[in-house]
């Protein structure tokens, strides 16, 4: 953590020591609901109705399209209040850019590539060739990142595509020019020799464009089958897997020293080291590609995910008898999925500190009754506790992300029930044990006005008073934190 930082709020009328007045957080969603008034009354109207029923005569799916259709004015409100657009919009911009591996991955590696290079060809292809040949071509073609390789072949293969298409319904001036810098580009590469074009001419061109086309088929498929380890972890590689339910962990049988022992793959094995914790977290571009392997389930109602598999007797199991009963806190997974894969961070986590408030202690590490409860029941489902660390993580390394994280604990007006904390009640409350359980009762009692205590049989290391308050000051605020 770093050392606490003068805050200057970007919406005139209120400083950092406000977002703990209980009074100032009231004025600070009237002056939210004004500016959404003013500037898109139909869904001011629609929320304002849905919030004065609590939600009573609304579909399902008409209060997650309601959320959904706010939360971006939540992100863009809460960002101007802490000076963090522009680290948002880079968020966006990236996420828009993440879209060209997934297309290009559903599209040309699993639709195409895999149809027509088949495991069983690969003895008859030349993979060192065919490095040479995909390296001189990424290298010479200007406007491609030279420092994402995922990105780069996504980038031009795509565009190759799009020039195949064109020449279906005629060979066009477009195709032609796009196709022959390339060619010159690779000219002078003796891997590249068989691939250049004798002349510009349009049957000349359709080969070129064809050939192109062949090596990267060629290429990305090989690589697949060969688990090269410099590519291994590509997205683009992760596929799903078929659901075996009566072999979920992949084991082997050794006899010694115990005869008939099952133990788990080497290659799976994760090495302790002390009390490091040994999992990794997925990159930001791991977690996106999870974000579009999801399929949005709540617009359709049926994000089971968050709800649970409904039957007449109550929740579906699967072939173990687990019960599909989805999210114990019914937190919307879908929702913030939608915003996330617009790279909309603080939209995704306003969302789902709606039911989760206390997500920081759930995430990848805790639980997965979310993803029992996926659509996908006969393959891999969506590795939703990845995506919420993901979204978590992203907003916490903004700018005063933890204060933004920590606002919208207090105060966020997609809760209908409690948009924002009460002032205190007069009321005293002990809660013992702060496991789980403890300390978000302890959240829930704080926000409806109670004082609170909080006591555990482990004892409970006192912060430095700035990052706390006193009891009469409030918390400095905290610029930067290392998660």
């Amino acid at each position: 953590m770093s050392k606490p930082e003068i805050l200057k709020l970007s919406i005139p009328g209120f400083t950092f020591h406000d977002l703990f007045i209980p009074e100032k957080l009231s004025e600070l969603t009237e002056k939210f609901f004004k500016e959404i008034k003013e500037t898109n009354g139909d869904l001011f109207l629609r929320f304002d109705e849905y919030r004065s029923k609590k939600g009573a005569g609304f579909s399902e799916i008409e209060i997650s399209n309601t959320l959904t259709e706010l939360a971006p004015f939540v992100s863009e409100f809460v960002a101007r209040l802490f000076g963090v657009e522009k680290e948002l919009a880079v968020h966006k911009v990236r996420a828009n850019r993440e879209k060209i591996i997934f297309s290009f991955k559903k599209d040309f590696f699993v639709r195409r590539a895999l149809k027509k290079v088949p495991e069983e060809t690969l003895g008859l292809i030349n993979l060192a060739l065919l490095d040479r040949q995909v390296e001189a071509i990424l290298k010479n073609s200007p406007g491609l990142p030279t420092d994402d390789k995922e990105l780069a072949l996504s980038a031009f293969v795509t565009d190759l595509v799009k020039h195949e298409i064109k020449t279906k319904s005629g060979f066009s001036g477009s195709v032609k020019t796009s196709l022959i810098p390339i060619a010159d580009n690779i000219r002078s590469d003796d891997s590249c020799k068989t691939l250049i074009p004798p002349d510009n001419d349009e049957t000349s061109m359709r080969k070129f464009l064809a050939s192109l086309l062949q090596v990267f088929e060629q290429w990305i498929v090989a690589h697949f089958y060969n688990k090269t380890e410099s590519m291994k972890d590509w997205v683009i590689y992760k596929l799903p897997h078929t659901l075996n339910y009566d072999n979920l962990v992949e084991l082997k049988i050794i006899n010694n020293p115990v005869p008939n022992t099952n133990v788990g793959k080497e290659e799976n094995y994760r090495r302790r080291n002390g009390f490091d914790l040994t999992d990794t977290r997925y990159s930001r571009r791991e977690v996106m590609g999870e974000v579009d392997y999801c399929i949005i389930c709540h617009q359709r109602g049926k994000d089971s995910c968050s709800k649970g598999f409904h039957e007449d007797n109550g929740f579906k199991q699967n072939p173990l008898g687990y019960k599909l009963a989805g999210c114990p806190l019914d937190q919307k997974i879908s929702e913030s999925h939608e915003l996330m894969s617009r790279g909309d961070i603080i939209g995704a986590l306003a969302i789902i500190v709606i039911d989760n408030p206390m997500c920081p202690g759930t995430g990848h590490r805790i639980c997965n009754d979310c993803m029992k409860a996926c659509i996908y029941q006969k393959q891999d489902p969506v590795n939703i506790p990845q995506i919420e660390t993901g979204v978590l993580t992203d907003v916490l390394n903004l700018p005063w992300g933890f204060e933004i994280y920590s606002l919208l604990t207090r105060w966020n007006p997609l809760n209908i029930d409690r948009p924002y904390a009460l002032p205190y009640n007069g009321k005293k409350v002990l809660i013992v044990g702060q496991g789980p359980a403890g300390y978000t009762l302890s959240h829930y009692l704080l926000n409806e006005g109670f004082g609170v205590v909080g006591i555990d049989a482990l004892k409970i290391e006192p912060l430095p008073l700035e990052f706390t308050g006193n009891g009469t000051a409030p918390p400095e605020p905290v610029r930067d934190v290392s998660v």
